[in-house]
């Protein structure tokens, strides 16, 4: 066991051997031979370094189902390595290290492992796998480093746990675990509390940065447990004002994406609507949960824009009825003839200066030979570096103390 948890480095030897197994695996790849490469990757995992290479190629499989298959062998090869590193217990709530995996780097290849299996079982309609993954990512690392809450608590939905799903939902939205992890990471599923929000709940999470996709998913839970209720509109309301983008589109019947964004993106942003709809857009879709927000005036006035002429007034019936202007993307429009004349009103001038590309600064010049020479020897003269001749080095040494620290300076600037 080492004590900075730290996986024993293969010897040379195995890591020679290993790069040929991997070397191979990759080559079948790239050549269509999915199922002859997996061998191979299993061969290269004798090497534990090699276990993100393996479930980045994992994910180029076309069948997700042998994807996953060469992902769960490669997780039963990466726990031992593991418990010789971090303990015989390290899986379990005796260690020292249980829930904070993250925490120690040698883990981190072993929880992308097992969150890719969460990721490629829901994509081949093995919900059940799928969620024993994503809680076994929660377990061991209460923080979520890897975002599992956003896809557990949807894959719960989709199992019809409802109430696992809103007592998930809650532990997560809690605030006074803010900063800190959740215990168990939220996989304890206690019987959710099915009373109104607080005010001071309200208020927290009305903020921007509040997870919108958390707080729609508490309601969508709520509502299947409890009805049309008072906490289902407020987790609603509050979900849809961190990120109207999804209401947006789903109460204007857009299709549901086919894939999710592979991209960075910031909270509440519209890449972000595009992967929760990519995950739950069929639950919402659902005749009567998508009455149920249809019927809602104030969902409906949060996602529906008002003509941008002024003077019009006129606001959309239904979602992304009215047009936008293709310059700023902030002007709308309910007709030809309110754009036109908003263009040669007002809307011209702020449009062109919404497109202008901001002045670059000129770039420096660059500095001349014999300027870096003088900037250099400024330099040594204000470090009292030493020059060629050894009496200056004498001189140079004979003002450091003992511990080689220089009595005549406070400080170094570097």
């Amino acid at each position: 066991m080492s004590w900075f948890g730290e996986v024993k480095p293969a010897d040379v030897e195995t890591r020679i051997a290993a790069a040929r197994h991997m070397r191979k695996a990759v080559a079948l790849v790239k050549s269509g031979e999915y199922e002859r490469s997996v061998p191979f990757f299993l061969n290269a995992l004798a090497d534990y370094a090699n276990t993100d290479a393996v479930v980045a190629w994992a994910y180029r499989f076309p069948d997700k189902a042998l994807a996953v298959q060469l992902l769960e062998t490669t997780r039963e090869k990466a726990r031992p390595q593991l418990q010789d590193a971090l303990g015989l217990d390290c899986f379990e709530e005796t260690s020292t290290s249980f829930g904070e995996f993250w925490d120690l780097y040698d883990t981190r290849p072993y929880m992308r492992t097992v969150g890719a299996i969460a990721s490629l079982s829901h994509r081949i309609g093995d919900l059940n796998k799928a969620i024993s993954a994503s809680i076994e990512t929660l377990r061991l690392c209460h923080g979520d480093n890897m975002g599992q809450r956003y896809l557990l608590s949807a894959l719960l939905l989709k199992a019809q746990r409802y109430a696992d799903a809103l007592s998930f939902c809650q532990v997560w939205l809690d605030p006074q675990y803010d900063g800190q992890g959740r215990p168990h990471g939220g996989c304890v599923f206690a019987p959710p509390n099915p009373a109104p929000l607080t005010p001071e709940f309200v208020k927290r999470h009305s903020e921007p940065w509040s997870p919108g996709n958390l707080l729609l998913n508490a309601a969508y839970a709520a509502f299947r447990l409890y009805g049309d209720c008072e906490l289902a509109r407020q987790y609603l309301l509050l979900g849809t004002r961190a990120n109207p983008h999804i209401f947006t589109k789903v109460l204007g019947r857009r299709p549901q994406p086919i894939a999710p964004f592979k991209r960075p993106r910031p909270p509440n942003g519209t890449d972000e609507a595009h992967d929760y709809r990519w995950l739950t857009q069929d639950l919402w879709m659902e005749p009567e949960v998508w009455a149920w927000v249809d019927a809602n005036d104030d969902i409906k006035h949060l996602v529906t824009k008002t003509c941008s002429r002024e003077g019009c007034g006129r606001r959309e019936a239904r979602p992304l009825d009215f047009k936008y202007c293709n310059g700023c993307k902030h002007a709308f429009y309910c007709s030809y003839a309110c754009q036109k004349a908003h263009w040669r009103g007002s809307h011209r001038d702020v449009c062109k200066k919404a497109n202008e590309v901001p002045a670059r600064e000129a770039p420096r010049s660059p500095m001349a030979p014999e300027e870096i020479e003088a900037a250099e020897a400024a330099h040594m003269a204000e470090q009292r570096l030493p020059a060629d001749d050894p009496s200056d080095m004498l001189d140079y040494l004979s003002g450091l103390d003992d511990d080689g620290s220089d009595l005549e300076c406070d400080h170094l600037a570097y």
